[in-house]
């Protein structure tokens, strides 16, 4: 099974769900098979209840992770632990060529890219 795995094609993306896989060689051809729960709402399904329950917070818009700091609301408790950065000032993730810091990996990531797109090299300080 294959589940959340970005295959990418020339410019286009595409996120593969747990109810499809790649047919042969050609990531372009998709295939779904049966699902133990499918989304009422839309073309979602997967064998795993718990991804079932997550993804159907995104029609309900129910939001029951509650910050006590600011009343911030998110679906997901893992949206909730990442907020609780905001308060702490606390910046964990630092770029080893600028060494700016961010309190989330993937703004480390999307920030990583900027240096990649400048044609910038990264040297450790015992290569220097």
């Amino acid at each position: 099974m294959i589940s959340s795995i970005q295959e990418t094609t020339g410019l286009a993306a595409r996120t593969l769900h747990d109810n499809e896989k790649i047919l042969g060689d050609d990531s372009t051809l998709y295939a779904r098979y049966a699902c133990l729960h499918q989304c009422p709402h839309c073309s979602y399904g997967t064998n795993i209840s718990s991804h079932m329950k997550r993804h159907m917070l995104k029609h309900t818009g129910e939001r029951p992770y509650r910050c006590a700091e600011c009343d911030a609301t998110f679906a997901r408790k893992d949206h909730l632990k990442n907020h609780f950065a905001v308060h702490s000032g606390q910046r964990p993730f630092e770029c080893a060529i600028c060494r700016r810091k961010f309190r989330h990996k993937k703004s480390l990531r999307l920030h990583e890219e900027t240096h990649q797109d400048k044609g910038l090299l990264l040297w450790t300080r015992e290569e220097l």
